[in-house]
C-alpha cells in the first residue's frame, strides 16, 4: 500500500477502506510521509469529504495512535467539554471552575490556536507562570484533589491528531467537517472522561458558517461518542459576532474572570448553558435545579476561588484572578473610530480573528509563538447605535507595522446601516 493510491482514490471521490485509513493515520503518527503528501490528503478530504463510516474509522484510528488515559483513580463523574471554536470564545475558562466547584471532576486537555480562533492553552499561558505541560500524574492528582485541571494535549495523546492539527492550520483545511469531528473526538475519546459536551458554533466567526453544517457536525460527533460508550450532549450556539468583548489571550482571560464575578453577557449565557447541561447528566437533575446550582457557584464566589486554586496548582500567579491589572499589557493601543453613523448590523468575526493574527496574537506558521497581550477589545455589538467618531473597538499592539491594515480590516468587518458618510 502506498500513499499515492489513497490520494488518487480520495481525489476521485472514492471511499477509503478501514485498512487504508489505518495505513494513513499510522503513517502520519510515525512520520512516514512527506509534509506535502499529508497536505494533499487533507486537501482531498476537505474538498471531497468523507462518509460517516470513514470519519468514524479515522477518529478511532487517531485515538489509538496514542495513550488512552485512564481516569479510574479519580473519584466521581469525570466530564469534559469542547467548543468547535469561535471568536472570543473563552467558555472553558469559566465552565471548568464552575463545574469543579459543584463537584464535577473536570479533566480537560486543550489545544492551541487554530485558523482565526484562539486556543485555550494559549489563553491560560497568558496567566503568568501557568504551566499547561504538567505530567499525567500531576494532571490526575489535580483533578482528584482540586476537581479540575486544564493542560495541553500531550505528545502521547492522539499522536496522529497533534500532527494533523498543526498541518491543518497552515493548509486551509480547518473547516472540513470530517477533519474537525475526527480531531475533536479522537482527543475526547483518548482523554477518558465519562461525559462529553460539545459546543458547536455556527456563523461568520465560526468554522461552521451555517446552522445546518453545525447540526451535521454535532450529530456526527455525538454518534461517534455514543458508539464508544460515552454520555454525550451537544449544544449549537451562534457565532455571528464575537462571543465576548476581548479578542486575544489576555483580554479573553479577563472576560472569563468577569463571568465568574457575575457579569451578564453572551459569554456568561453560553457558559452557564454548558454547565447546566453537564450537571444534568452528571447529577441526574432537572434544568431548574442545575441552573440554581450554577448561579450560586458564581454568586458566592466559589467558582472564582476554584479558578484561582487551579491556577496556583499549575504554577500560575493566582493573584491575577483577583486583580486583572496584573495581566501582561501591550506596549501601545489605539481606538478605531466610526466613520459613519447608524446601527451596527454585522460584525465579521473571522475578519477580526485574522486581524488579531496580524497583530501577532495568532499563528501563520505552526512554529509561531503568538503574543498573549495583543488583540482587540470590542465596544459595540450587533444592534449598537453609533455616531461618527464613536469608538468601535480598541487595538492593542506591540509593533505598529500592521496596525493600519488591521484598522482598515476592522472598519470593513463592522457594518453600519442607515449611514451618513463623512
Amino acid at each position: 500500500m502506498v500513499i499515492q493510491d489513497l490520494l488518487d482514490k480520495k481525489r476521485l471521490k472514492k471511499e477509503l477502506t478501514d485498512n487504508e485509513i489505518s495505513f494513513f493515520v499510522n503513517g502520519v503518527a510515525k512520520d512516514e510521509f512527506k509534509d506535502y503528501e499529508v497536505s494533499a490528503m487533507l486537501m482531498a478530504i476537505a474538498i471531497n469529504g468523507m462518509t460517516d463510516r470513514e470519519t468514524t474509522t479515522l477518529t478511532l484510528e487517531m485515538a489509538k495512535t496514542g495513550e488512552m488515559v485512564d481516569l479510574s483513580k479519580i473519584d466521581g463523574v469525570k466530564a469534559d467539554k469542547h467548543s468547535t471554536g469561535g471568536i472570543s470564545d473563552t467558555t472553558t475558562l469559566a465552565v471548568v471552575p464552575i463545574l469543579a466547584s459543584l463537584g464535577v471532576k473536570m479533566a480537560k486537555m486543550s489545544g492551541r490556536s487554530l485558523g482565526f480562533t484562539g486556543g485555550t492553552v494559549d489563553k491560560l499561558e497568558a496567566i503568568d507562570g501557568y504551566k499547561t505541560d504538567i505530567s499525567k500524574d500531576d494532571f490526575i492528582k489535580n483533578v482528584q484533589t482540586i476537581g479540575a485541571s486544564v493542560i495541553s494535549q500531550t505528545d502521547n495523546i492522539a499522536v496522529a491528531d497533534k500532527k494533523l492539527y498543526a498541518m491543518r492550520d497552515v493548509t486551509s483545511t480547518v473547516q472540513s467537517i470530517p477533519l474537525i469531528a475526527s480531531s475533536i473526538m479522537s482527543k475526547k475519546l483518548a482523554s477518558g472522561a465519562d461525559i462529553i459536551l460539545l459546543d458547536v458554533k455556527f456563523g461568520k466567526g465560526a468554522f461552521m458558517k451555517t446552522k445546518k453544517d453545525a447540526t451535521k457536525l454535532s450529530k456526527l460527533m455525538v454518534t461517534i461518542g455514543k458508539n464508544a460508550g460515552k454520555k454525550m450532549c451537544a449544544i449549537i450556539s451562534s457565532m455571528e459576532e464575537p462571543l465576548g468583548k476581548g479578542i486575544g489571550c489576555t483580554m479573553e482571560v479577563r472576560d472569563a474572570v468577569q463571568v465568574l464575578n457575575g457579569a451578564k453577557n453572551p459569554l456568561a449565557t453560553v457558559s452557564k448553558c454548558i454547565c447546566v447541561e453537564i450537571l444534568k447528566l452528571a447529577k441526574n437533575i432537572d434544568n431548574k435545579t442545575a441552573t440554581t446550582l450554577v448561579e450560586k457557584a458564581i454568586s458566592d464566589k466559589s467558582a472564582l476561588n476554584k479558578f484561582a486554586e487551579m491556577v496556583k496548582a499549575q504554577g500560575g500567579n493566582e493573584k491575577i484572578i483577583f486583580d486583572l491589572s496584573l495581566l501582561k499589557q501591550s506596549k501601545s493601543k489605539v481606538d478605531v473610530k466610526a466613520k459613519t453613523q447608524g446601527t451596527v448590523c454585522e460584525i465579521n468575526g473571522e475578519m477580526l480573528g485574522n486581524s488579531c493574527k496580524l497583530l501577532g496574537g495568532g499563528r501563520f506558521k505552526k512554529t509561531d509563538p503568538g503574543l498573549h497581550e495583543v488583540g482587540i477589545d470590542m465596544e459595540v455589538r450587533i444592534g449598537t447605535k453609533v455616531n461618527i467618531g464613536d469608538t468601535l473597538c480598541t487595538i492593542y499592539y506591540n509593533d505598529d507595522k500592521n496596525v493600519e491594515e488591521v484598522e482598515n480590516s476592522i472598519l470593513n468587518a463592522i457594518k453600519i446601516k442607515n449611514v451618513k458618510h463623512v
